[in-house]
């Protein structure tokens, strides 16, 4: 079985808490590749980090969006992100997209 290719959104405030997530799943999902997992500290320098961000966006099967005040009041997390999560989630039964409160 392959790893399913995961994206990771979450406001640059709450780095900390991708961070810990991160740490879990290391521990567990991403050890036992089961996921793939990419974030935007994946960005290499001198990539442009928009390009880079929707190609992985599109190449995602599975979203872990980490909720709190700062991504919620993110433009980009809002109007692109997002968006594109619920784009790709075809099936409301068996939901894509996993929802973590930041707090």
């Amino acid at each position: 079985m392959r790893p399913l290719k995961t994206f990771i959104i979450y406001a640059r405030k709450d780095e900390s808490f991708k961070d810990d997530l991160l740490l879990h799943l290391k521990g567990t999902l991403i050890e036992t590749r089961h996921l793939e997992v990419w974030q935007d500290g994946a960005i290499l320098p001198g990539e442009e980090w928009e390009k880079a961000i929707e190609k992985q966006l599109e190449a995602a099967e599975i979203f872990l969006v980490l909720l709190s005040i700062h991504s919620l009041t993110s433009e980009f997390i809002r109007k692109k992100e997002l968006v594109k999560a619920l784009e790709k989630e075809p099936d409301r039964a068996h939901p894509r997209a996993q929802l973590f409160l930041a707090e």
